[in-house]
């Protein structure tokens, strides 16, 4: 946690310095470590939309288009980017094996997936009866792989079963085994 003290100075300039603790605190819920802030040898794209997770194809592609999706799990919808965060970081430090919940012994890719679409079942069940949409992360019209605009429908409904789940896994959350 930063004090407001710390982030007012900061943000007015007066402080330019802060300490590395600092840096981790203001970067920890974006997925940012104080490296990011300091290594000139780290992107220098920022990382402002939010979370991207991986789904199931467009059921309406029909089956000329299989391959997984990357979906967009923006910092608007905090209730759900927040948990994806915590959730992730608690399955990630569970060995990989057949009895970690929800994901497994899957790695990398395979993580990503079980996790998201573990999240997200609700709106992917509602996209597959018709009565949703699931906007995909990224737009590659021309070649080009560009930020896909942020629909208040989504974010509304991420927030909700952000929400949901919040409550369903915070024992699970909270207990640390």
């Amino acid at each position: 946690m930063v004090s407001y003290p710390t982030l007012s100075s900061l943000y007015s300039g007066s402080s330019v310095a802060p300490n590395l603790r600092t840096l981790e605190a203001i970067g920890l819920p974006y997925g940012l470590d104080a490296g990011w802030f300091v290594d000139e040898d780290e992107p220098g794209t920022i990382p402002i939309l939010g979370k991207v997770g991986l789904a199931p194809p467009d059921p309406k592609d029909g089956k000329a288009k299989r391959s997984l999706r990357e979906v967009l799990i923006p910092f608007a919808a905090w209730p759900m980017f927040e948990l994806f965060r915590r959730v992730e970081t608690r399955l990630g430090d569970l060995a990989p094996t057949p009895e970690r919940p929800i994901v497994g012994e899957a790695r990398d890719e395979a993580f990503t997936f079980r996790l998201t679409t573990f999240l997200l079942q609700p709106l992917l069940n509602a996209e597959r009866l018709g009565l949703a949409s699931v906007p995909t992360a990224v737009d590659t019209a021309g070649g080009k792989r560009t930020a896909s605009p942020v629909d208040a429908q989504w974010v509304a409904g991420l927030r909700f079963v952000g929400e949901m789940w919040e409550v369903v896994l915070q024992p699970w959350l909270s207990s640390g085994s």
